[in-house]
């Protein structure tokens, strides 16, 4: 994770990004002490636009 620049592998967002960010924002959640090397990883992918629009989606929108 200290090493993604900006992505585990490299420029480009891939799964493995969306599942690692799903699960270090899970560990936040219910306090496990995370290292600040995933914590940043983590806000980075966080801030992406993409990711902003898709978790308004997931969490402001009731279910259809």
């Amino acid at each position: 994770i200290a090493q993604a620049n900006p992505c585990l592998f490299g420029d480009r967002i891939s799964v493995a990004d969306i599942l690692l960010t799903t699960v270090i924002d899970w560990a936040q959640q219910i306090d496990i002490d995370v290292p600040k090397d995933a914590r940043e990883y983590c806000a980075r992918m966080m801030d992406r636009p993409a990711y902003k629009i898709a978790a308004e989606k997931a969490f402001s929108e009731p279910p259809k």
